[in-house]
């Protein structure tokens, strides 16, 4: 679940061998969106313009949003499998039944992020260093740890699965709850810092991306 996003008995092991290594993973200090924002520059960007619909033509093909429409020589789409199988944007003429199943095949799977900034840093862990929970690892309820990344202050627990989905449409102080919760169970009754700030992501519920990744079923 931490790996693909699916359910263990729904991943297809040659999916994971196909993914393989993902390294090197880096992380960005000021987020992901400042790579796209740095790819964009110079272009005319629109934000906000959610598509309901894409027709090809003979020669050119429209782009209807809530606002208007735009035509173009061609259109490259980069939404989600999830978002795609959900039929969020109809297509004119529809996909074909190949590329329907290669969706049904793609599920997005759901790995979810819930973010605790405490008062000081944990004792006794580096910068980067993880954790997990050991002898009592939960196979329907895996999580892990981020430990310090970036401020010395930060823990990010990582949940994936069937349990990573349902912390992402938790209410956000449940979410946060359990991911105190299994923390202290994996540093062994250390005394716990006061938490400052929390934040739990959204990817599963959000309708712009049904999910976190795509993942390879059985």
């Amino acid at each position: 679940e931490l790996d693909a996003g699916g359910d263990a008995e729904q991943t297809s092991v040659l999916g994971l061998r196909a993914q393989g290594s993902s390294a090197p993973n880096w992380l960005v200090r000021q987020g992901m969106g400042r790579i796209v924002q740095s790819l964009g520059r110079g272009l005319n960007i629109a934000l906000g313009q959610r598509v309901v619909s894409i027709a090809q033509g003979a020669r050119s093909v429209k782009v209807s949003t809530a606002t208007g429409a735009i035509t173009a020589a061609h259109c490259l789409v980069t939404v989600s499998t999830g978002v795609l199988r959900g039929e969020a944007i109809r297509f004119s003429p529809g996909l074909c039944p190949g590329a329907l199943a290669a969706l049904d095949a793609l599920p997005m799977g759901h790995f979810n992020k819930v973010i605790l900034e405490f008062d000081a840093p944990l004792a006794g862990f580096a910068p980067g260093d993880w954790l997990s929970a050991g002898r009592g690892f939960r196979p329907r309820q895996a999580m892990d740890f981020l430990l310090h990344p970036f401020a010395p202050h930060l823990v990010i627990a990582l949940a994936g699965g069937a349990y990573g989905r349902a912390l992402s449409c938790a209410p956000a102080r449940d979410a946060v709850q359990q991911a105190l919760a299994r923390l202290r169970d994996c540093v062994g009754g250390q005394a716990m810092r006061p938490l400052r700030m929390s934040a739990v992501t959204d990817w599963s519920r959000n309708a712009l991306f049904g999910g976190s990744y795509a993942y390879l079923r059985t």
